[in-house]
């Protein structure tokens, strides 16, 4: 799930919702909203996600499917 693999991207760089927000391009409160399941995730949040963590496209590829 893309959230799963935002919380590791998270732990791994020390990075809080905000901060990761700040890199890819999206508010706080959306990135919280989807990691409680109260947002849709968005191909445009999986882009971006792969743009700025290319290590983890192979996973966020498969959410697209």
């Amino acid at each position: 799930m893309v959230k799963d693999i935002m919380r590791k991207i998270m732990e791994k760089n020390g990075y809080s919702f905000e901060e990761l927000g700040e890199k890819i391009g999206f508010s706080r409160g959306f990135l919280n909203n989807v990691d409680k399941g109260n947002a849709a995730v968005s191909k445009r949040l999986i882009e971006s996600l792969i743009k700025k963590f290319p290590a983890y496209k192979k996973e966020l590829l498969e959410n697209l499917i």
